[in-house]
Formats: structure tokens, sequence, C-alpha cells
């Protein structure tokens, strides 16, 4: 009948407040340990960033702002591979760029980079800015290569997968190129290509081996504390293994091997 009482699963008053009391004071006897408690406060916050929304991504801002230099930042090729993006060369002008979350897939339009290619680029940016004809497309595409192309293994992947039609010496030299791209006069911004940096650093900022290896290289690397603590725990780990052989009489192998070479009964 007492059980008949409490309705949907819930529990008494006197139990509730009772669990609660326990919990909170066990919660305070582990907070008040050492090594818990240095260890408490990454694990919270490492939940708490596995929570939070997807929203919460760089490149995200109000749609009536220029854009900033960190809307601007965008993971490159290498990292994007390292999430489980696949890049997939297109024919046509730079609308075909776009970016499927569902596929993990970054539709890219083929360009041919040669001698004169960094001078044609910076070119039609400028005169695309002068003339003030509408968003600076072009500008933004520059940006977003410039972004996703740092070192030569990026564009060498971007070369493999058809994307970049190299006619340079090396992948160096196409890094350089698009490193070297100087910023245009006035950002302005491209709904299309605006969303697709937002989703590359919404799928790159969700993936959860880049919140592990994030987490493992503020927190852990980062923390005297925390790999102090790790040291102690596996000392006491290997001297608890050790007592525990001592008291039980076992011997390792290479003990008694020592023992049998050298004549010991």
């Amino acid at each position: 009948m007492a059980f008949g009482l409490m309705g949907q699963g819930s529990l008494p008053h006197w139990l509730n407040r009772s669990a609660l009391n326990w919990i909170g004071e066990e919660e305070e006897f582990i907070a008040s340990l050492p090594c818990l408690s240095v260890l408490g406060e990454p694990i919270e916050q490492l939940t708490q960033h596995a929570a939070e929304p997807s929203s919460g991504a760089p490149g995200v801002q109000d749609k009536n702002t220029s854009p900033l230099l960190e809307e601007i930042a965008v993971p490159s090729v290498a990292e994007l591979a390292y999430t489980g993006v696949r890049f997939c060369p297109t024919v046509g002008d730079l609308s075909m760029v776009d970016f499927c979350p569902a596929t993990a897939t970054l539709h890219l339009p083929v360009i041919g980079v040669d001698v004169n290619s960094e001078v044609v680029l910076r070119n039609l940016v400028a005169y695309e800015a002068a003339a003030g004809l509408g968003p600076l497309v072009l500008a933004r595409y520059v940006e977003l290569m410039n972004g996703i192309i740092d070192t030569e293994e990026d564009a060498r992947m971007l070369r493999e997968c058809g994307v970049v039609l190299n006619h340079l010496k090396s992948d160096r030299e196409v890094a350089e190129l698009w490193n070297g791209m100087t910023r245009s006069v006035r950002l302005t911004r491209v709904p299309a290509l605006d969303r697709v940096i937002d989703d590359l650093n919404r799928h790159y900022g969700s993936c959860w081996k880049v919140r592990v290896r994030t987490f493992v290289k503020a927190r852990v690397l980062g923390s005297r504390e925390l790999l102090a603590c790790v040291a102690v725990l596996l000392l006491f780990l290997f001297v608890g293994l050790q007592a525990f052989c001592v008291l039980r009489g076992c011997v390792p192998v290479s003990y008694g091997m020592a023992n049998r070479k050298f004549g010991v009964s």
C-alpha cells in the first residue's frame, strides 16, 4: 500500500530529501579529496562543452553585421579531412561552392593555378571591390581558399582530389600563393559562402575527436596539477600492486630466471 501511494514512479518526500542530502554530502567529500578535486573541473567542463548546442561554433555571427576575423577563420583541408570531410570537384562558377553536412562533402569548383594566377586574382579582387556592384563573391571565395589551404599538405590533398590543377613546380608554391593573398579592402556578406563557412566550422567543432584533442591539450597537458595527480595515482597503484604480490607470495618470472642464472636456489 505504501508503494501504491508514490504514483507514477515518484519517491516519498522524506526519501527524496534524505537522498539529496546524502548525494550532497558525497559530492562534498569527493570534492575535498586533492586528486579528485583536480579532475572534477576538467571533466565538468568537457561535459558542458559536449552539451552546448552546435550553434555556438565559430563563424556564426549576426547576419546584419559585417564579417569578422573569427568568422573568416575556417579549419584547413587536413583538419577537415581529419573529421571525415570529403572534397568533391565540380565544374561551374563560384555558385557551385557548397557543403553537405549529411554526407560531409565540400563541393569546390575546379581551379587551375599557374605563374599568372596570383596577379589575375589580385586584379579581379581589386576590380570587384572598386566596382561595388554587389557582394564581393570572388573576395569571399579567395578568403575561403586562403583559410583552408595553410600548408603544402593541404595543397597536395586538393590536387589529388581534383579541385586544384597545379601547373606550378610544387604544392608548396600553391600553398604560398593562397597564403600570400591579402585581404580585400572591403568585406561584405555573401550568404551562400557564409553558410558554407558556418557549416564547416559547425561540423568541425561538433566532432568528438576534435573535442577530445582540444580537451587533452588544454586541460591535461597544460595542467601541472593534473599531471602531478596522475603521477601520484600511478605511484600508489604500483606500490599497491607490489604489496599485493608480496603478501600473496607471487614472484615475477624474470626474478626466478635471474636466480637460476646465478645459481641461487
